[in-house]
């Protein structure tokens, strides 16, 4: 994972000036592994927070069954972990059942890997991209 590549926040004497930040060589895009602090996402501000990139802005996300689709397709992910056989309906949590929804424009939809213990976009909505400040 590379920090820089998205507009890494600049440090300043220990505090995190999330609203400096180093230029943005690339923008994401889905399957792309991005951390951000919890400030971020209006949580205690001392935690990172490591999350992959699943859809970009304009894409429609749904999660049936614990089965992610971006723009209608089931989408291959060798690399997530399911550690609860149980399936929630929509009713009681996003966790399994999620949308659809459309990624609004400079957002990204994050997700863990650990998809049945993280919070992400299904319970904290699309992230703003740092690559959309200034540069649209």
């Amino acid at each position: 994972m590379n920090k820089l590549v998205y507009g890494s926040e600049i440090d300043i004497g220990g505090v995190r000036a999330s609203h400096h930040l180093l230029p943005v060589p690339r923008d994401p895009s889905a399957r792309n592994a991005a951390t951000s602090s919890s400030s971020a996402i209006r949580t205690t501000p001392s935690r990172d927070f490591i999350k992959r990139c699943v859809a970009v802005e304009g894409q429609t996300v749904e999660i049936r069954d614990k089965v992610l689709f971006v723009d209608g397709k089931a989408q291959v992910e060798p690399y997530i972990i399911h550690s609860d056989d149980r399936v929630l309906p929509k009713e009681i949590s996003a966790r399994d059942n999620f949308g659809p929804t459309v990624v609004p424009k400079g957002h990204l939809f994050m997700m863990g890997d650990n998809r049945d213990n993280s919070h992400d976009s299904r319970f904290w909505g699309p992230w703003r991209s740092t690559s959309s400040r200034g540069r649209r």
